[in-house]
């Protein structure tokens, strides 16, 4: 199954960027995350068969790992030409100890400096049009922020339509 580590933000978080969203909704060619899949990343991993001896090793490491203070925004910005994000500061610290752990799982060695972010929509191509839907919402401001007092490893399965996250662990931070 295809793994990664993150953040999972609260629901009244969740709710909110739905809210955004919902004048989103409209365009035809965005794909949005719904609620219960939004997350910030820490670590992607790709195909791990067993999460057990992962799951140990996050514990561990996360014996001495404080929570932390999540700010999202101030505003949306594009990642890459097809994905809208609102920034996420503050996962600095759990992304490096995130990744130190996840070198020994990961399919692809990650080499790009760690950019915390929620993405929130992806567009099917730049092709079809979402350059005009780009233009209009990026930069759209949203701000809001949550402690992080935990980390969740996450499945993700893409269906015809989307792709879903599925939390299959939750590791507490002291």
């Amino acid at each position: 199954m295809s793994v990664f580590v993150g953040l999972q933000p609260p629901i009244e978080i969740r709710d909110e960027v739905q809210a955004m969203w919902d004048r989103l909704s409209s365009a035809p060619t965005a794909l949005r995350e719904s609620a219960d899949d939004l997350h910030v990343t820490l670590c992607y991993l790709g195909e791990v068969r067993d999460i057990t001896d992962l799951t140990a090793a996050l514990r561990t490491a996360c014996e001495q790992v404080r929570p932390a203070t999540i700010e999202l925004g101030p505003a949306t910005v594009m990642l890459m030409p097809t994905t809208l994000a609102i920034p996420a500061v503050g996962a600095d610290d759990l992304a490096r100890t995130v990744r130190a752990v996840g070198r020994g799982w990961e399919e692809k060695p990650q080499h790009l400096p760690f950019f915390g972010h929620m993405s929130v929509a992806r567009f099917r191509s730049p092709a079809d049009g979402a350059h005009l839907l780009i233009q209009q919402w990026e930069g759209l401001a949203f701000c809001g922020s949550w402690t992080a007092t935990e980390i969740c490893v996450f499945s993700r399965r893409s269906h015809s339509s989307a792709t879903r996250y599925h939390v299959l662990d939750r590791i507490r931070l002291v």
